[in-house]
C-alpha cells in the first residue's frame, strides 16, 4: 500500500536527522525536493526550481522511505563516514539549508503581513498562497475526476468528471453577469428567466423554432426565414380571444362561440366569401354603403 506523503514538518526533521547522520548530499537535496513541493503543491514548480525532470522526481518520489534513507542514494548502499573534509561541506551544506529556510519563512510572512494588518484574518497557516500565474489540478493526470472542495463541513465542491468530459458542480450555480454557451444548453429541469428570451438574436438566415414534445409526438412554432410569419405544426385551439390585424387560414376555420368581424375603416368590399376560382365573390359585405351582396 503506497504510503501517504508526510507533512512539511515531518520532511523538515528528515533533513536535520541526514545532517546529524551525515548523509550523502544527494540524500540532502532530494529531501529538499520533497519539502519545496510539500510547501507549494506543484510538481511543475519543483521541477523547475531545481532544473530537474518530472520523470526524475517521481522516480525518486516512488523510491521514497521515510525510515529508509539509503533508497535515495544512487547506489542504495549503506553510505561510509564522511572524511574531515567532507564534514566542512556538509555543514556549508547545512547553513545554506538554514538560510533558505530562514528566507523561505521571511517570504511568507511578509506576504501575510498586509493581510493581517488591514483585518482579522481566517487563513490556514498549514495552507500556502499560490502566487503563480496558473496552477495545475491533478498534474499528475491520474483517472479520477478532479476537484475543488469548499468547507471541510461544507464540503461542496466544483468538479470535472473526466469520463463525461465537462463540469459540474454539487449545488446552484448563479451567474451574475452573462452567460454565453457556443453549444447546446441541456436541463434535466424547468429553466426560469426573469427577462427576455431571445431566438436567432444574431439574425441570421434561418428559422427560429421551438419545439413542443410529449409523449405523442414533437410539434413545433417556426418564426419563417421566408414568409417572416409563425408556423404552427399542429393545430391551434383558442380557449380565449383571438383577434389581430390580418388573420389568414390556410385550410379551415371553425368556432364554437360567436364570430365578430369590425373594420377600421370601411370599404366596399370590406368582407368577402371566395369560391376556389377566386373570381367573382360568392359574398360580398361593403360597410361603405351598409349592404351585403350575394352572387352576381
Amino acid at each position: 500500500m503506497k504510503q501517504k506523503f508526510p507533512s512539511r514538518g515531518t520532511i523538515l526533521k528528515l533533513i536535520e536527522q541526514s545532517l546529524d547522520e551525515g548523509r550523502e548530499k544527494q540524500v540532502i537535496e532530494r529531501l529538499q525536493w520533497f519539502l519545496h513541493y510539500s510547501t507549494h503543491g506543484s510538481v511543475s514548480k519543483t521541477c523547475k526550481e531545481f532544473e530537474i525532470a518530472r520523470s526524475t522526481f517521481y522516480r525518486w518520489l516512488n523510491r521514497f522511505d521515510i525510515n529508509d534513507f539509503s533508497k535515495l542514494t544512487d547506489n542504495s548502499t549503506n553510505s561510509l563516514q564522511l572524511t574531515t573534509n567532507n564534514q566542512k561541506l556538509l555543514l556549508g551544506s547545512r547553513a545554506a539549508f538554514l538560510l533558505a529556510l530562514f528566507l523561505i519563512n521571511l517570504g511568507v510572512l511578509l506576504f501575510a503581513l498586509p493581510t493581517l494588518a488591514s483585518a482579522a484574518s481566517s487563513w490556514n497557516p498549514t495552507l500556502l498562497v499560490n502566487t503563480e500565474a496558473f496552477q495545475q489540478i491533478d498534474d499528475d493526470d491520474t483517472d479520477s475526476d478532479v476537484y475543488l472542495e469548499f468547507g471541510d463541513t461544507l464540503q461542496e465542491k466544483l468538479l470535472y468528471k473526466r469520463s463525461e468530459t465537462r463540469f459540474e458542480t454539487t449545488r446552484d450555480l448563479r451567474v451574475a453577469g452573462a452567460l454565453t454557451a457556443t453549444g447546446s444548453i441541456a436541463s434535466s429541469g424547468s429553466i426560469t428567466a426573469s427577462g427576455n428570451l431571445a431566438l436567432n438574436s444574431d439574425n441570421g438566415a434561418i428559422n427560429a423554432t421551438i419545439t413542443f414534445g410529449n409523449d405523442s409526438g414533437a410539434e413545433t412554432l417556426t418564426f419563417n426565414d421566408t414568409s417572416n410569419a409563425f408556423d404552427l405544426s399542429d393545430d391551434l385551439n383558442v380557449t380565449g380571444t383571438m383577434s389581430g390585424k390580418r388573420l389568414s387560414f390556410g385550410d379551415h376555420f371553425s368556432g364554437s362561440g360567436t364570430v365578430k368581424w369590425q373594420n377600421i375603416t370601411d370599404s366596399t368590399t370590406q368582407f368577402q366569401i371566395l369560391d376556389a376560382d377566386g373570381g367573382n365573390p360568392v359574398l360580398n359585405v361593403d360597410t361603405t354603403n351598409e349592404r351585403v351582396g350575394i352572387g352576381t
